[in-house]
C-alpha cells in the first residue's frame, strides 16, 4: 500500500473569502477574523484522492497527518483492493511540527501489530511540486479565487466540484481529530 499525504501552506483554506472578481470595498473582508482551516489529502496508489478538511482548532501536526492515514487505510481495507503486506507512505519534509518522531513510532506500532509486515517512511525535497496532489492543490488554490466562500462547508462543497476530475474517493471537514502523541 503506497500512500502520499500532504496538505498546501497554511493559510491558503482560511475562512471566509471572497472572489477576486467581486470584492467590494465596503463589503470587505480584508482584517476580518477567519476560520484558519487545514487541508490534507492522501493519494492512496491505486484508488485515488482522499481530501479533508479540519479547521485547525481540531488539530494539526502528527494528529492530523495520522488521522488522515488511519482513515485512508480503513477506506482502503474496505475496497475490494484491500490493504497490502507492506505500507509506504510519503510525507512533507516538514519537521517544524516534530511530526516524524509521532509518525515514525506510529508505523513501527503496525508493524508491530501484524497490520503491516513492513513500513516505510519517505520525505520529499524541500521544494516540491511535482506530485498529483501538490498539483491539483495548486490548481483548488487558483480557482477557488473567483467563488465566495463563507463556511468550511461551502469550502468542503466547493473542493468536491473543483477536484471531481482528480478522482476524490472521500472528501469530508473532520470534526475530530485522533490524539496519537
Amino acid at each position: 500500500t503506497a500512500i502520499n499525504i500532504d496538505a498546501p501552506t497554511q493559510h491558503q483554506f482560511d475562512c471566509p473569502f471572497q472572489s477576486r472578481k467581486a470584492r467590494d470595498v465596503v463589503k470587505s473582508l480584508d482584517g476580518a477574523r477567519k476560520w484558519q482551516s487545514k487541508v490534507t489529502g492522501a493519494m492512496v496508489a491505486g484508488m485515488g484522492f482522499f481530501c479533508y478538511v479540519a479547521r485547525v482548532a481540531v488539530g494539526s501536526g502528527p494528529n492530523l497527518v495520522l488521522t488522515v492515514l488511519v482513515l485512508a487505510l480503513e477506506r482502503t481495507l474496505k475496497s475490494r483492493q484491500g490493504l497490502g503486506s507492506r505500507l509506504c507512505i510519503q510525507l512533507d519534509n516538514t519537521c517544524g511540527e516534530n511530526k516524524n518522531l509521532t509518525v515514525i513510532a506510529f508505523l513501527g506500532w503496525l508493524v508491530q501489530n501484524d497490520v503491516f509486515i513492513e513500513a516505510g517512511f519517505f520525505c520529499l525535497m524541500k521544494g516540491h511540486t511535482f506530485s498529483i496532489l501538490d498539483q491539483s492543490f495548486s490548481a483548488l488554490i487558483k480557482a477557488l479565487k473567483y467563488y465566495a466562500i463563507y463556511s468550511i462547508s461551502r469550502l468542503v462543497h466547493m473542493i468536491g466540484a473543483l477536484l471531481a476530475s482528480y478522482n476524490v474517493v472521500d472528501l469530508r471537514e473532520l470534526h475530530c481529530v485522533w490524539d496519537f502523541k
